[in-house]
């Protein structure tokens, strides 16, 4: 039986974090389309709980942990949470005070996507702490591993199914006018991208992705041809929904969840060391609003009112679904959206902090999760001293 995984939970081992004793996860190679074990294995071991986090590349890769002969023969038994998509949270107990031996503490059963591409696929420890048999912190290092999907990466181009995603939440599925999306696949890049045959505008293009702004002449239309041309050849085409809206908070990691790329009023970059006041303006980035009113123009880049460089409009561009751009928590107190200065694609709204009905201290700061869609959400850190 698998352990049950806890969605949005954050638990924090009270014994403290420390760094003795080492995790180990190997380098593993597999085709797509497979699935294969790979060991956690513990070494000079003293401790009796240990807690640590887990990312990977979520969807490509599928996990299903087990506990090992290790942490079975010291009586343990295994908690998970996902902390958000690709990452999950990892703790090893029991209500002993039995010391685990050596050996191979967790068992990963992972599963690799039929269409991923060949590449390495990093799985990397984070924020590892342990106790020893009288709780006190135990110094536990770790060492990352990866599993390497094996194949020809200069093969023939290939745009993944799922590959067509915002480029803040990372979640595939829908497009919307003016939205930054990021396209994943194998020798896609450099390309030109159009949908119905306009243009993108192109941020960035690589082999394994292309970071693009999708035309405002999608506004009105339910479904896109989206066509991937190198040179004078198309090497891929793939049929996309198109919405009005389909918003997402950038974040600091670029994973779509956890701390949101939100400046302070004085423009600081918001933080557990550097939350917002109660009363505050923050300013908050995010892409996917859809259509502006006065119309946005492809790969015009917004002046510091957020009004069209060159532009005779005097007010800022603003967005005609403003039921997409509000917050569905209250962290933020009456936000104002408008294309966000200086940039392409992505749009800014700013409000003044309030208190959340939820929050959880996280060093010395409250930390209150917000979102403006159903599927990814963010966090923004607020002065514990204010709530």
């Amino acid at each position: 039986m698998l352990p049950r995984i806890r969605s949005g939970l954050l638990f924090f081992l009270a014994c403290g974090a420390a760094g003795g004793a080492q995790l180990t996860l190997p380098a593993v190679n597999a085709p797509a389309a497979s699935t294969v074990l790979i060991p956690i294995t513990l070494t000079g071991s003293s401790l009796s709980a240990l807690q640590f986090d887990l990312q990977f590349s979520s969807p490509i890769l599928t996990l299903n942990p087990t506990l090992g002969p290790s942490a079975r023969a010291g009586g343990k038994s295994l908690n998970l949470w996902q902390v958000y998509p690709g990452v999950w949270r990892f703790a090893v107990t029991g209500l002993n005070q039995t010391a685990i031996p050596d050996g191979t503490l967790l068992n990963l059963l992972v599963s690799v996507r039929a269409d991923a591409f060949p590449d390495t696929y990093p799985l990397q420890f984070l924020n590892v702490s342990a106790c020893d048999p009288a709780a006190q912190p135990v110094t536990l290092s770790s060492q990352d591993g990866s599993l390497v999907v094996q194949g020809d990466p200069a093969s023939a181009p290939r745009l993944l199914s799922w590959g067509v995603s915002n480029a803040a939440s990372i979640a595939p599925g829908v497009v919307a006018p003016g939205e930054i999306l990021t396209l994943f696949g194998a020798s896609i890049g450099p390309a030109n991208v159009s949908f119905d045959g306009v243009p993108a505008p192109i941020l960035y293009a690589g082999a394994g992705q292309i970071n693009l702004v999708a035309p405002y002449a999608l506004a009105g239309k339910s479904t896109t041809e989206l066509r991937l041309v190198q040179g004078t050849q198309t090497v891929a085409t793939l049929q996309v929904p198109v919405q009005p809206a389909s918003p997402a908070i950038f974040t600091l990691d670029a994973t779509g969840a956890g701390p949101g790329a939100i400046l302070n009023q004085d423009y600081g970059v918001n933080s557990p060391a550097n939350p917002a006041a109660k009363g505050s303006v923050v300013m908050i980035y995010a892409t996917g609003a859809g259509q502006t009113d006065p119309p946005g123009v492809d790969a015009q880049i917004t002046g510091d009112t957020g009004v069209p460089v060159g532009s005779s409009h005097s007010p800022s561009r603003t967005f005609c679904r403003s039921s997409a751009t509000n917050p569905s928590a209250s962290p933020i107190a009456s936000p104002t959206a408008s294309a966000a200065p200086y940039s392409i694609g992505r749009f800014g709204f700013t409000g003044f902090c309030g208190t959340c009905a939820r929050s959880t201290t996280v060093n010395r700061s409250d930390c209150c999760r917000f979102s403006i869609s159903s599927d990814m959400s963010a966090f923004i850190f607020l002065s514990s001293s204010d709530l």
